[in-house]
């Protein structure tokens, strides 16, 4: 048994008391181990998510001149290297990581999928997610600012296509970001 100071009346008490004898002050709670660790996981899922959407500058130089070399007036299809699905990308976050990030991770590719839901990050950034296997590790995708109006008139279920850069994975969640529709 130790000696502590009340945090109210600064007199020296138990530390094993409850309330202070003195002045009667209920001694503080420790916040608890699982409380923390949950706190603190979320915190760092958090600020994995918002660096794993921040964009590269030589990727987005890449990007716009790949989309600007198109036909002079007609719209601008950005560039992928192959397709997949939602349910591939989780399989093969699932399987083996370092294998998936080896196949989708730096890579644009286009995915087709429903819609599981969509959201707003830390920063305000727009991301959904789309069904793929796992419903706790669905694959997400981080829009571009300039999709925010499309974004808003999905719906959850609705078929979506959209070109994206694989950004690794969270915790076998797959990311992805740079995501315009295609």
């Amino acid at each position: 048994m130790a000696m502590v100071k009340c945090r109210e009346c600064q007199k020296e008490i138990s530390s094993e008391a409850k309330t202070c004898p003195h002045c009667g002050a209920a001694k503080k709670k420790k916040p608890g181990f699982l409380r923390n660790t949950i706190y603190g996981i979320v915190i760092i899922v958090g600020v994995l998510f918002i660096i794993g959407t921040m964009s590269d500058p030589k990727e987005r130089a890449s990007t716009s001149a790949s989309a600007n070399a198109s036909t002079p007036g007609a719209p601008a299809v950005p560039a992928f290297d192959f397709e997949t699905t939602p349910a591939q990308l989780a399989a093969a976050y699932d399987e083996n990581t370092v294998a998936a990030d080896n196949q989708y991770k730096g890579r644009r590719y286009k995915v087709t999928g429903a819609v599981d839901s969509i959201n707003t990050g830390f920063g305000g950034g727009i991301y959904i997610t789309m069904k793929g296997g796992n419903p706790f590790l669905q694959p997400q995708f981080a829009l571009e600012d300039s999709e925010k109006n499309a974004a808003a008139a999905l719906k959850k279920g609705q078929k979506a296509t959209l070109i994206c850069t694989g950004a690794g994975d969270i915790a076998k969640t797959p990311m992805s970001r740079k995501c315009v529709f295609s």
